[in-house]
């Protein structure tokens, strides 16, 4: 079946879970970036992702309705992705606003619940440092506050990074089981989530690391231009995340793993070309 880059997705989402989708090997975190340009259309769907995250730092309320929608079109990339071993992807596609939004909805309520529970532990560390630097500093006297605060530091600063790992080595999977499905109900499969971090947990720490450093040379490079330019940044950066996605769940197949139930798509009305009178 040929599949036009270009063009709205039209396929069927299921890849077989007896023929790997692709043998990768490992991550290959170059290709997070380069696959982005192979698309000749590939500036339109940079725009879009850019007036989102614009919209979104401007105007939070219709940012958000944004930000769901590219949400919805990351996963019509990934689910591209899985049918053409990673070769192509679609571009977005003002005509699908609506059913990006809709297709947004699950991973980003996935995202939520997962991440309110671990932010009060990340504030709970945070605010019971700055009492514990205060008590320390208070007990150790004059001599010693010093020490003491910057020990404590440490300390609740580990606590906050275990904590932050904690949230993407769980929220990775949750993330991409809520948008292939495209069902709440599947978001949550504990024993899915735990096999998946069991398989991939090195993955995700090192896509983690992999998009925090590239985000620290590509934002201050879009804030050169006016600042806006960061906006357009995040649009690639969005993009690199899209296909690490893809690639851990590949890989995750390629392990041994259940590869997730997908709802079936509608049937897609012909394309009728006008004849020649």
């Amino acid at each position: 079946m040929s599949y036009d880059p270009g063009q709205s997705a039209t396929y069927d989402r299921k890849p077989s879970p007896l023929e790997p989708v692709a043998r990768s090997g490992g991550l290959q975190f170059l290709r997070a970036y380069n696959y982005i340009f192979e698309n000749p259309q590939w500036t339109t769907t940079i725009l879009w992702c850019f007036l989102a995250f614009l919209l979104s730092g401007m105007i939070p309320a219709v940012g958000f309705i944004a930000v769901l929608m590219i949400m919805g079109y990351q996963f019509e990339v990934i689910d591209a992705l899985l049918v053409t071993k990673g070769e192509r992807y679609p571009t977005f596609d003002s005509n699908r606003l609506g059913d990006y939004f809709t297709r947004g909805v699950w991973p980003f309520l996935a995202m939520l619940i997962t991440m309110i529970p671990m932010m009060f532990v990340i504030f709970a560390a945070y605010f019971g440092g700055v009492l514990s630097v205060i008590v320390a500093a208070s007990a150790a006297g004059e001599d010693l506050a010093a020490v003491a605060a910057v020990a404590v530091l440490l300390v609740v600063m580990l606590v906050v990074f275990v904590v932050s790992l904690s949230i993407w080595l769980v929220m990775v999977p949750v993330i991409l089981r809520a948008g292939l499905s495209q069902d709440f109900g599947e978001s949550f499969r504990i024993a899915w989530i735990r096999d998946f971090i069991r398989k991939m947990w090195l993955e995700i720490i090192l896509a983690n690391l992999f998009l925090t450093l590239s985000s620290l040379v590509l934002m201050p490079l879009g804030c050169l231009a006016l600042c806006i330019g960061m906006y357009a940044a995040y649009a690639v950066i969005f993009m690199a995340q899209t296909h690490l996605y893809y690639q851990m769940y590949v890989l995750y197949l390629e392990r041994g793993g259940l590869p997730v139930p997908v709802k079936p798509r509608a049937p897609q009305p012909p394309v009728m070309t006008p004849q020649p009178m």
